[in-house]
């Protein structure tokens, strides 16, 4: 990515972040700065060179909450995209998008409704073991079929190469069941495999990202900490060298320059992404 085009981006993402928290400090809701921006700001205090995105978590009843209000709060320069305001949104966490700009593959179909500058957001949920973590991570993952059927007639033929014809065969049956139907069920999956109900007995905190999980609940053990990233101070895990050292290694401090961000992006800053679509 161009190097100016980059830095504009990351200033974008950090103003957007200063919204974002706000809205949760004034409301209550904890957040906690997470992946590679917290990787950035635990090393220099900055965005890693190459980052282009930023990801922040919440426990899962802050998430709920966060859900609840965050459109209002946020006011009509954000769209807070979920599984309740877009119907092709089929992830079981949230993205806050930036109106009237573009961050987007270049391959991007139109049937994903979506392709704003964003930041991500994650639930958090409290598991008691390994086995339990196992099993809900299935559920997770699983629930996400639930809401995909635009994707999977968008690129049907991937899902064919990637799964073969007999679960191909078994998701086009899924998908003639009502969609109002299939959004309770996957309304009662994300709350089963989130919602953390013996917390008495939490050993693990698990965002359910490829990122080295399940982390020691000590990171949201205690209050969250502050840290400063790109000269403004946010949130992050009470225990944020745990996360580090599970997610990225014991030696997170050390730069792996082969990473890199999001490749073949349209980006724009004043452009609605529906100007690019195919």
């Amino acid at each position: 990515m161009d190097q100016n085009k980059l830095k504009k981006l990351q200033i974008t993402l950090t103003d957007m972040l200063v919204d974002i928290a706000r809205v949760c400090d004034e409301n209550d809701i904890t957040y906690f700065l997470s992946d590679g921006a917290l990787l950035g700001a635990a090393r220099e205090g900055k965005f890693i060179p190459w980052d282009d995105d930023i990801d922040i978590s919440m426990p899962y009843e802050d998430y709920l909450r966060f859900l609840s209000i965050g459109q209002q709060m946020l006011g009509e320069k954000y769209f807070l995209q979920t599984n309740d305001t877009d119907r092709n949104w089929f992830m079981g966490f949230s993205k806050v998008r930036l109106r009237n700009t573009t961050f987007m593959m270049d391959y991007h179909n139109s049937w994903y409704s979506h392709g704003e500058i964003f930041i991500d957001v994650f639930p958090l949920a409290c598991v008691s073991g390994k086995l339990d973590y196992k099993i809900k991570n299935i559920v997770y993952i699983a629930s996400s079929y639930l809401l995909m059927d635009g994707f999977f007639h968008a690129m049907k033929d991937a899902f064919h190469e990637e799964l073969g014809s007999l679960k191909c065969m078994l998701l086009e049956g899924l998908y003639r069941i009502p969609y109002e139907t299939r959004h309770r069920w996957k309304k009662r999956t994300l709350n089963y495999a989130l919602s953390g109900k013996q917390k008495s007995r939490c050993e693990y905190t698990e965002a359910w990202r490829k990122l080295g999980g399940p982390y020691p609940a000590s990171l949201v053990a205690d209050s969250p900490k502050e840290i400063e990233f790109e000269g403004r101070v946010f949130k992050t895990y009470s225990d944020y060298i745990a996360f580090l050292e599970t997610a990225y290694g014991h030696d997170w401090q050390t730069p792996k320059y082969k990473e890199k961000g999001h490749d073949r992006m349209i980006i724009d800053f004043e452009k609605d992404y529906t100007l690019y679509l195919q």
